[in-house]
């Protein structure tokens, strides 16, 4: 990407199953290019821009490890400008969200003084369930004396068995501890995502629909079961040996019980994680939203800016359906092949995808940068 002296650089995220190599952050698409257009035209200047890179996998513990790395990353760029802006699409937005929820303890936050807005483009924010109510400090705080508790507790136990090697004590703490440390975080993880997005809800820009497939997809996810109709008890006439049906009851009680209740609910469970990108223990998510929090207003896009996306889109699709139908009928193929073998221009858009080729989105977000840096500006003059 093009280099310029400029007071103001863009940091590019990606999403889920993407890379800088292809797609909207990649040099060869125009999306940073138009955007820093139209941002030349509201303010006079251009912006510098770097696209951020980490694995896309769908993994809580990736997302939230490149979150570390883009701290870390920022932390290194940021004394060149005066001011910064994250744009993140789909989980992109959650490596944002994470990144600027690791307090100090973990990556330094000097950058955070300069962050001057983040936009979020098609960003599934999770609710994770939990109450506790710990910060990453008070988390360390309470699992080191809580850890030592329950390990001398064990070890007084091994000891009791003539057990006296300390090194079987050391292994001892530091499993303890990775559990007591690991269930405080899952537990008090979404009480920290709310204190960072209630600082920063000023900062953020949201570009959604409500019509989008990933979130939708992500939101629907959540109430995935496995289906299996409870078996009835089989009817006992004068003619079935007792024994044969007593086995009946047995079985059909068994699978009512076991199967049914706990191997379906625990496969359930686990299908939901891993489309959700759960991939953690004592982590869970109650909910799937379009924005990082409910009780703040913050900046959306605005309502007729989402209803012409959505027209846009249904429009295509409607426009090569009919193609798609026959191509179907002809080559009589699998449809998520036949739809894969397409060429780019003849696959049907979705809105997950099409926020980047719409105009009127990129300038909305060039709009939101340059309103932001005049705020930026007015709060660090006072």
């Amino acid at each position: 990407m093009e280099q310029f002296k400029s007071e103001d650089i863009v940091i590019f995220v990606h999403g889920t199953f993407a890379n800088t190599e292809s797609g909207w952050t990649s040099i060869e698409d125009d999306f940073h290019r138009k955007l820093n257009i139209e941002f030349k035209k509201i303010t006079g200047y251009h912006f510098n821009s770097f696209s951020y890179i980490w694995s896309g996998l769908n993994s809580l513990a990736e997302r939230q490890s490149a979150g570390i790395m883009l701290a870390e990353t920022i932390n290194v760029y940021h004394e060149r400008y005066k001011r910064i802006h994250l744009i993140g699409h789909s989980h992109g937005g959650s490596v944002i969200q994470f990144a600027i929820q690791k307090s100090s303890f973990l990556v330094s936050d000097r950058w955070k003084l300069k962050l001057a807005s983040g936009t979020t483009i098609g960003t599934p924010f999770y609710r994770y369930t939990g109450k506790l109510k710990l910060t990453d400090k008070q988390l360390f705080m309470f699992s080191m004396p809580l850890s030592v508790i329950i390990t001398l507790g064990i070890v007084l136990i091994v000891y009791s068995f003539g057990i006296l090697n300390k090194w079987v004590y050391i292994g001892v703490y530091i499993i303890v501890f990775q559990f007591i440390s690991k269930y405080l975080d899952g537990k008090s993880l979404q009480f920290r995502l709310d204190r960072v997005n209630r600082h920063f809800a000023q900062k953020w820009f949201g570009i959604y629909s409500m019509h989008d497939e990933a979130i939708a997809g992500l939101r629907n996810s959540l109430s995935f079961e496995l289906k299996s109709n409870k078996k009835k008890f089989p009817t006992f006439d004068g003619e079935t040996d007792i024994v044969t049906h007593g086995r009946k009851l047995i079985a059909t009680l068994s699978y009512n019980v076991f199967p049914k209740k706990w191997i379906f609910s625990k496969l359930s469970s686990k299908l939901r994680n891993i489309s959700l990108g759960i991939d953690k223990a004592f982590y869970s998510v109650k909910d799937v939203n379009f924005k990082p929090i409910d009780e703040v207003s913050a900046q959306e896009m605005p309502t007729w800016l989402e209803e012409d996306l959505y027209n846009v889109v249904i429009s295509d699709n409607i426009n090569k359906i009919d193609e798609l139908r026959r191509l179907l009928n002809i080559n009589r193929t699998d449809m998520f092949e036949t739809v894969n073998n397409l060429k780019e221009s003849q696959k049907p858009l979705l809105i997950h995808s099409h926020y980047f080729k719409h105009q009127a989105v990129i300038q909305t977000i060039a709009n939101h940068i340059a309103n932001r840096i005049k705020q930026f500006n007015k709060e660090n003059s006072r």
